[in-house]
């Protein structure tokens, strides 16, 4: 995989509490970016499910439940 540079702005406050808190700070963004993305390709997944599902339609075989039900009494 080939990799990029991503550049982003922060404040002094949060730069100094970065320093304060030690950490793979550049890791634990990527994995954000990362689990964000996986996120939003569920999302677009679930949506394209929701709409297919939207048009049908099940109909249960009420006569069929009725029995099952009464002979498991």
């Amino acid at each position: 995989m080939e990799n990029s540079v991503m550049t982003i702005r922060i404040s002094k406050e949060v730069q100094a509490k970065m320093k304060k808190y030690k950490g793979n700070w550049s890791q634990e963004v990527r994995d954000y970016i990362e689990s964000r993305i996986k996120a939003r390709e569920l999302e677009e997944v679930l949506a394209k499910i929701g709409k297919a599902n939207k048009h049908r339609r099940i109909t249960p075989n009420s006569t069929q439940l009725i029995r099952e039900d009464r002979d498991s009494r």
